[in-house]
């Protein structure tokens, strides 16, 4: 999951204005056909070479800013919600001056071994998608949450 700061777009919130945040899944995978691949390769502009492929890290893209085209379409099961879909991901225009992240840039791993615990420093939703997911059953007594902790989680900021 890739989550995006959209800075001029402002939510309410109890600690007050927070920049809205979108976000979209992606199989963790730059293989020459993965989605991730290609929408990596659109924001950045260019195509990765071998070597990049070779030495690329996920983490590079922590704080690296872009454009996004955003569509909102109607629920199929409920039409009255409207969802927010990106369609695309772009470099940031020649000229367009980079903004710095507002909230607390992230880097979270499901660890290869071992329980999983989800950070205590994430929204609820991205927490229920870890406990959710099968590593997390097959590793976590059939998906029983117990406590959480920061030990995978990197507070990084990286260029792309």
């Amino acid at each position: 999951m890739i989550l995006w700061e959209l800075p001029q777009e402002t939510i309410d919130t109890q600690d007050g204005p927070k920049p809205r945040i979108i976000s979209s899944e992606y199989t963790a995978s730059i293989g020459k056909k993965a989605t991730l691949r290609s929408v990596l390769e659109s924001w950045r502009g260019k195509p990765f070479t071998a070597d990049e492929l070779n030495g690329f890290d996920l983490k590079n893209i922590i704080g690296a800013n872009c454009q996004l085209n955003i569509v909102h379409k109607q629920g199929k099961a409920d039409p009255s919600k409207t969802y927010a879909r990106i369609q695309s991901v772009v470099p940031l225009v020649k000229g367009m001056p980079p903004v710095k992240p507002i909230n607390e840039t992230l880097h979270y791993t499901i660890p290869d071994e071992g329980t999983i615990t989800p950070p205590t420093n994430i929204p609820e939703w991205i927490a229920s998608k870890i406990v959710a997911s099968e590593e997390y059953k097959d590793r976590n007594n059939g998906g029983v949450h117990t406590e959480a902790s920061t030990s995978s989680l990197d507070n990084d900021e990286g260029a792309f």
